[in-house]
């Protein structure tokens, strides 16, 4: 866990800076999204910038993890 700082109205914040993985679960159900989106939509362009905004959106609770609550069938959670 890291320490970074982030600006607010000239205040400096110090946050904690967490260490986010994409667990292998999560990773099989945004490929079966991907392929569900290509071959059903016949969409790939679309399902690779849905795919990409999800794992975005994961890799972004590196800053502020608590918005967002841990699934209960996640492993780090128990």
């Amino acid at each position: 866990m890291r320490q970074t700082h982030l600006r607010n109205l000239g205040k400096i914040i110090h946050t904690k800076r967490y260490a986010i993985e994409i667990t292998d679960e999560a990773l099989a159900d945004m490929e079966q999204l991907y392929n569900r989106i290509t071959y059903s939509l016949l969409s790939a362009e679309n399902a690779m910038y849905q795919y990409n905004r999800i794992a975005d959106a994961i890799l972004s609770l590196d800053i502020l993890a608590e918005r967002v609550h841990a699934m209960g069938s996640e492993p780090l959670c128990q």
